[in-house]
């Protein structure tokens, strides 16, 4: 009978343990998502350069067309980031 309570009490800890490692990883979705946020605003104004001028000159092209599916890619992570942002406050309160 001690053994089997001895393993429970193990089972309780260890599911403590990871929950405090958890929790303290909990913000790192936020994190995530802030520093997308913030490459998104950087590519923002790279291409601000590019709509600044009257017609992209041809050799530039190839730029302008990149720096668009840059932003596409970002703006496609920033969502799921935003979603597991929100989902982690939930959990947060759950934990």
């Amino acid at each position: 009978m001690n053994r089997i309570v001895a393993a429970k009490e193990l089972v309780k800890l260890a599911r403590e343990l990871t929950a405090v490692d958890l929790r303290s990883q909990l913000h790192q979705p936020a994190k995530a998502d802030e520093s997308l946020g913030a490459a998104y605003n950087s590519l923002i104004s790279f291409k601000r350069g590019f709509d600044s001028m009257d017609e992209i000159p041809p050799e530039l092209k190839i730029y302008y067309s990149q720096v668009l599916k840059a932003m596409d890619a970002v703006s496609d992570a920033r969502q799921h980031t935003n979603q597991l942002r929100e989902m982690t406050k939930r959990l947060a309160r759950e934990v």
